[in-house]
């Protein structure tokens, strides 16, 4: 599995021009787990990861700066996480491949 670039345009400052810094993520196949390191501007962040048509196959909550989402389910293909936080919305593509 790898990682993808971000494919966010303003993955370094938000749409006032404020420093965001844009998700780390790291993937572990052997344990099905995506690793994303990021820290929130909201009270409440949530992530979606989508296939390549944007269907959401899984939803949750960043609940601290590092946060384990299993990804045991995912089969070999390019993905979406998406980051909702606040006003602000961060993409990165990234492959599961077995």
């Amino acid at each position: 599995m790898r990682a993808a670039q971000n494919n966010d345009p303003m993955s370094s400052r938000d749409r006032r021009g404020k420093f965001n810094p844009c998700p780390n993520v790291d993937i572990h196949p052997d344990r099905g787990e995506l690793i994303v390191g990021y820290h929130r501007r909201a009270s409440r962040a949530v992530f979606d990861i989508c296939n390549e048509v944007g269907r959401i196959l899984q939803t949750g909550h960043l609940l601290s700066s590092q946060t384990r989402i299993d990804i045991s389910f995912l089969k070999p293909g390019m993905y979406i996480l998406l980051i909702l936080d606040g006003d602000v919305i961060r993409n990165h593509s990234f492959e599961v491949s077995h």
